[in-house]
């Protein structure tokens, strides 16, 4: 960061010597000086947290939006440490405030991790015994159903995904809604 604090003196130097009424003040002001924030933002991000959460793959919204705002409230309690610096216990919304934050941290952090591992495991296991597709006499394949019904095999996941999905939806309300008191 020594960089840039070197760069913004050379910026203000320059602006002093260049910045009185002639044409290189007016591209010197709105072209360089203005973008100086955007250039530094842009090679070093501030929000390196979120960055390093977010897989750089394909992901749908709807695992996106799960994953940055549960994340904001993880950073928001071990980075910026919410719960030492800023005294919740003031007043009885303070209190109440404090509990929910903490169990909102607690379900991105460990729970809804916990869940998701027991939703995929709950998935049937494909064995060599259970054979899927049966080869027909014309070469093609026919698949061949389970003797279980759907909810004997999937009722477990289904629940486990209904769970989270309640969960997750409850949590990132409560989120949005509190989002003026995340900051500290």
């Amino acid at each position: 960061m020594k960089i840039f604090k070197k760069i913004k003196s050379l910026i203000n130097n320059l602006d002093y010597w260049l910045c009185y009424e002639s044409p290189i003040c007016i591209f010197w002001k709105f072209n360089i000086k203005h973008n100086y924030y955007k250039i530094r933002d842009f090679l070093f991000p501030r929000q390196k947290w979120l960055m390093k959460n977010i897989k750089n793959s394909w992901m749908d919204k709807t695992s996106i939006i799960p994953q940055v705002l549960f994340n904001c409230i993880i950073d928001f309690i071990e980075e910026e440490k919410a719960l030492t610096i800023i005294d919740w216990d003031i007043d009885e919304d303070g209190k109440k405030f404090r509990l929910e934050m903490i169990e909102c941290y607690n379900w991105a952090k460990t729970e809804r991790a916990q869940l998701d591992k027991q939703m995929w495991a709950a998935y049937p296991e494909i064995t060599p015994e259970r054979k899927l597709f049966k080869k027909l006499d014309n070469g093609n394949y026919e698949y061949i159903p389970s003797k279980k019904t759907y909810e004997e095999e999937y009722g477990e996941v289904d629940r486990l995904e209904k769970l989270i999905n309640e969960t997750d939806t409850k949590w990132l309300t409560w989120l949005v809604i509190n989002r003026d008191k995340l900051w500290a």
